[in-house]
């Protein structure tokens, strides 16, 4: 039932925010590629992984170069460079002991040193992409700030 629910708020949410942006910028149609998909997390080592996985983005995609310069996520407040108050420091002591140990646990995802767990390869594989590819979009301009213009 609670499943269900999820499920059912989450479409609503998604559903919501497409019609608004649609509005705003006078198109139509869907904005999200594919259905909607709740993948359990059923370990601590799968949630690290999603962590992690959800911060290096904007590297992955080749829109920065490291993640330092993207000011869109949480990772500062992660690692105590910027204040900010979505944030649950007891969480990353105690999956990842210091600020600095999540730091080199990203890098070494970044740098390609680290395992993917069976899940999120699982993940990988179902959605077409078998690795993510650290490669720098070459199409892309840097700018001085570390990002990148597409």
């Amino acid at each position: 039932m609670a499943k269900c629910l999820r499920a059912n708020y989450l479409r609503a949410l998604f559903g919501s925010y497409s019609q608004t942006f649609n509005l705003r910028h006078g198109r139509s149609g869907t904005l999200f590629e594919g259905p909607y998909q709740a993948i359990p997390i059923g370990t601590d080592e799968y949630l690290h992984q999603l962590c992690r996985y959800i911060h290096a983005n904007p590297v992955q995609h080749g829109i920065a170069d490291t993640v330092d310069p993207w000011p869109y996520s949480n990772y500062h407040e992660w690692i105590g460079t910027r204040a900010g108050k979505i944030i649950d420091s007891d969480f990353i002591q105690e999956h990842f002991g210091t600020a600095a140990g999540y730091q080199a646990y990203l890098q070494s995802y970044i740098t390609g040193q680290a395992i993917m767990p069976d899940g999120l390869q699982e993940y990988l594989n179902r959605i077409g992409r078998s690795r993510w590819n650290w490669e720098p979009l070459s199409s892309s301009i840097m700018v001085s700030d570390g990002l990148r213009v597409v």
